[in-house]
C-alpha cells in the first residue's frame, strides 16, 4: 500500500518537473486520482470554514465547487491579458488563506502570466501564511513555445502547492493527477 503513489512514478514525475526547470524530489510528488482530487485534497488540508479563498475571475469551475464545500469564502481577483492580477492578490492578501491560480494556458481564457508576474506572486506565496495553489494541468499543451517555469520555480520555501494531470495531455480516463509541495505537506496530505 502506497498512501502517495508509486514510487516509480513519483520519481518520473519529479524528474519530469527538473527537466522543466523546477527542481523537484520524489519526496515533494504525492500522486492523485487527477488533478480535480488534487484540489479536493488541498481544499481539505488547508480550508477551514469562512476561510478567505482568493480566485481568479473567471476560473476552474470545478476549483469553485471543492473550495466552497470545504466552506471557504470566495474572493474573485481581477485578471488581464497576462493572468491573475498580482496588485488585485496583493490587496485580498492580508485576510486570505490561498490563493488559486492557473499561470499557463488559463481555463478558461488561455492566458499565459509571464515570467515576471509569476516571480512576483512567489514573493506573495507565505505573507501572512497564504498558500497560492498554482494549477499547471495545461502547461504542457503549448505550441509554439513554453510558458515560463512554474511560479514554484521562483519561491525560497514560501507555500506554494503545485497540481499537474496527464489527462489533456493524454486521456481524461487516465485518473493521473499530482501535486507538488514541501515534503513536510506532502506528507501531511
Amino acid at each position: 500500500y502506497l498512501p502517495l503513489g508509486l514510487p516509480a512514478l513519483r520519481a518520473r514525475i519529479a524528474q519530469w518537473h527538473t527537466t522543466s526547470g523546477l527542481p523537484t524530489t520524489p519526496e515533494q510528488i504525492a500522486i492523485t486520482n487527477g488533478a480535480q482530487h488534487a484540489i479536493s485534497l488541498i481544499a481539505r488540508l488547508l480550508v477551514r470554514s469562512g476561510d478567505q479563498v482568493l480566485v481568479e475571475s473567471p476560473t476552474y469551475p470545478g476549483a469553485i465547487d471543492a473550495f466552497t464545500r470545504a466552506g471557504a469564502t470566495l474572493t474573485a481577483v481581477s485578471t488581464d491579458g497576462a493572468g491573475a492580477r498580482i496588485d488585485a492578490i496583493g490587496r485580498a492578501v492580508p485576510g486570505a488563506r490561498l490563493a488559486y491560480v492557473m499561470p499557463s494556458f488559463h481555463n478558461p481564457t488561455g492566458s499565459v502570466m509571464p515570467e515576471g508576474r509569476r516571480r512576483e506572486l512567489a514573493g506573495t506565496a507565505g505573507r501572512g501564511d497564504v498558500w497560492v495553489i498554482e494549477d499547471n494541468c495545461l502547461d504542457h499543451l503549448w505550441y509554439h513555445q513554453p510558458p515560463p517555469p512554474a511560479v514554484a520555480a521562483f519561491a525560497r520555501g514560501e507555500h506554494i502547492i503545485s497540481i499537474g494531470s496527464l489527462s489533456k495531455l493524454f486521456w481524461g480516463g487516465m485518473r493521473i493527477g499530482w501535486l507538488r509541495a514541501d515534503p513536510a505537506t506532502i506528507n501531511r496530505i
